[in-house]
């Protein structure tokens, strides 16, 4: 009989042990729910986590770097686009060249 209790002490604790191992946690630490399937909505931006996860945040109304001209959107003709410090860009209004004189 005592080893009928040993044993069943022994099974208990091993299936304790195998939970707590194979239980993944509720809250994950780094989300990814903007990756390469899963894309923000319109008002919202896929922001990159320091732990390397990704996640959809509202955008901010004022992007400390705007990113006006890429390879997606050109400024008017009477427009450069103007590379940034922080590294976004810029459509900025051509400087104007030349000098005029007037009749």
């Amino acid at each position: 009989m005592k080893w009928m209790t040993s044993a069943l002490l022994f099974l208990l604790v091993l299936g304790l042990w195998k939970e707590q191992g194979s239980s993944a946690p509720v809250d994950d630490p780094c989300p990814t729910e903007c990756d390469a399937k899963n894309v923000c909505l319109g008002t919202q931006e896929c922001v990159k986590m320091d732990c390397g996860g990704s996640m959809c945040q509202p955008k901010r109304a004022t992007d400390p770097c705007p990113r006006q001209c890429d390879a997606n959107r050109f400024c008017l003709g009477t427009h450069d686009c103007v590379s940034l410090d922080c590294g976004g860009t810029l459509c900025r209004l051509k400087p104007l060249t030349g000098s005029f004189q007037a009749p």
